[in-house]
């Protein structure tokens, strides 16, 4: 898991402005892929709103980056209780255990975070993410064409903290020249073609 970031990818967590990216992401999903991420239907007017509260004050992204654009997202809700996570993953990158290791971040976030528990949620048919969650130690429970996950959270450790902020400064890094050249873009004046006023 340390340093995950210099493998074929990076994680590191979205920031407010980034909205748009992850919008995007989900945008790419197939149909099918949205219903087992969200539970139902999704239109672009949901996957907005939803997006503003996934990166709003009670909440966290971690998003996996391949080749600079965002590939694969969990989204965690945090409160005293607990937390909640969710993920996805476009159908070109599934297979490489992005999923895994994004589960593994979301599970370390929410120690860090003073989370007791995680619990996520997905669809009976979704046998990837079923797998993973027992992979990583999860008491499920089937209810109807759901399933729920529950994760019980050891306290975190100087070591778990050292492995988040170093796995985000990797991805930071890593990401950087292409968030420089979207700052320098944005401030750089429009270029006047040639004999225009």
């Amino acid at each position: 898991m340390f340093m995950d970031s210099f493998r074929d990818g990076w994680f590191r967590s979205l920031t407010r402005d980034e909205l748009p990216e992850l919008v995007a992401h989900w945008k790419r999903l197939s149909a099918e892929s949205l219903r087992r991420r969200f539970l139902r239907p999704m239109r672009d007017a949901d996957l907005e709103a939803h997006a503003r509260k996934a990166l709003g004050d009670e909440a966290e992204v971690i998003g996996w980056y391949h080749d600079g654009v965002l590939r694969g997202v969990s989204d965690i809700y945090l409160d005293r209780r607990g937390a909640e996570a969710a993920f996805s993953v476009e159908s070109g990158f599934r297979g490489r255990g992005i999923g895994k290791r994004l589960l593994a971040h979301a599970l370390r976030r929410a120690r860090n975070r003073g989370c007791q528990t995680l619990m996520i949620m997905t669809t009976r048919e979704n046998t990837p993410m079923i797998r993973i969650a027992r992979h990583h130690g999860a008491r499920l429970e089937f209810e109807g064409s759901e399933v729920i996950g529950y994760f019980d959270l050891k306290p975190a450790s100087l070591m778990t903290h050292i492995a988040d902020l170093s796995e985000e400064e990797a991805g930071v890094l890593t990401d950087m020249p292409r968030r420089m050249g979207r700052m320098i873009a944005a401030w750089l004046p429009e270029t006047r073609t040639e004999g225009t006023s």
